[in-house]
C-alpha cells in the first residue's frame, strides 16, 4: 500500500510517488513459491485435554509438562504472572527438575 491504495503489478513505479531515501516494505511470496497448508492440523497444548497431554508425555519420556501458571482465583493474576515469568528462567526450571 502507498498513500492509501494498493499497488498493483502494472503500476508505474515512477508515478507512484516514491522519493529518494523512502523506506518501503514489500509483502507477499516469491513467484512459484506459494504458501502451502500444513499436512496435518496443528494442535496446541493449550487446546489439549489432560489425557492427551499425558499420552504425549508417556510417549516421550524426556518431556516434563509444567503448567503455564495457576488458575485465576480472584486477584491472583499478579502472582500468576510472576509464576509464568519464573517458568521462562531456564536455570530455575532445571534446578527445580533436579530437586
Amino acid at each position: 500500500m502507498i498513500k492509501g491504495r494498493m499497488l498493483k503489478d502494472e503500476d508505474d513505479m515512477k508515478k507512484v510517488g516514491l522519493t529518494n531515501g523512502m523506506t518501503i516494505m514489500m509483502m507477499g511470496t516469491a513467484e512459484g513459491k506459494s504458501l502451502q497448508a500444513p499436512t496435518k492440523p496443528i494442535k496446541f497444548i493449550e487446546d489439549m485435554s489432560a489425557a492427551e497431554i499425558a499420552k504425549i508425555a508417556s510417549q516421550n519420556q524426556s518431556v516434563v509438562v509444567i503448567p503455564a501458571g495457576l488458575d485465576n482465583l480472584g486477584n491472583t493474576c499478579y502472582m500468576n504472572s510472576v509464576v509464568q515469568c519464573f517458568k521462562r528462567v531456564n536455570e530455575l526450571k532445571d534446578a527445580l527438575k533436579t530437586f
